[in-house]
């Protein structure tokens, strides 16, 4: 909606959405992006098998650590929903895994890898996920997540960026043969540390 020079309203249609698509589940969203007709990119054109992100990785929130109660230095860091906020003497979780911030205003670019064996501390707004199957590669899995808009799996009533636990679970994964997996995760750590390097000489 527009107003003129006199008062006057103009209102111009951007997108129209059938009543049948907007659900009441609550998946719902006053963002049009969603259900904009548009040309999307394939990210399955070998047609691996999709399955859903439930079915292969274990997916666990951690517990709070108020900030006061956190150090600068330490043994084990602190994973809050958009990454290591502080250390503490203590840990919940193992390596490794991927996890994810489920809140906050950078959640759905918080991907981030832990090494195997590592040991860190996750957050109540941390989402660890680690493999439920030889078939995943939870590293694959971390890159997948980095590289996808997470941005739907919003919670459409929440004030604050939220993430939808039920539906981000029930997410279509593409899931190749192991060895491909690994291959691509090589790559892949290989393009991200040539990217630190060159930002170091920046």
């Amino acid at each position: 909606m527009e107003k003129g020079d006199k008062g006057e309203i103009t209102e111009t249609m951007v997108v129209s959405v059938p009543s049948a698509t907007i659900k009441g589940d609550g998946s719902c969203s006053l963002d049009m992006r969603r259900y904009l007709e548009t040309e999307k990119p394939v990210t399955n054109p070998a047609g691996w098998p999709m399955v859903k992100l439930g079915a292969i990785a274990t997916c666990k929130n951690g517990k709070n650590i108020p900030q006061r109660n956190r150090a600068e230095s330490g043994t084990y860091p602190y994973y809050a929903s958009n990454g290591v906020c502080g250390y503490v003497e203590q840990h919940n979780f193992q390596g490794a895994a991927t996890l994810l911030g489920d809140q906050g205003s950078c959640w759905a670019k918080s991907s981030q890898f832990v090494e195997s064996g590592v040991k860190f501390f996750a957050g109540n707004h941390t989402l660890v996920m680690t493999s439920t199957s030889d078939n995943l590669n939870i590293k694959y899995l971390h890159y997948f997540l980095k590289l996808s808009d997470l941005t739907i799996y919003n919670r459409c009533s929440a004030l604050i960026p939220e993430l939808d636990k039920e539906r981000f679970l029930k997410m279509d994964v593409p899931l190749p043969p192991r060895a491909i997996q690994d291959e691509l995760v090589a790559k892949l750590d290989q393009k991200y540390r040539e990217k630190e390097e060159a930002l170091k000489v920046v």
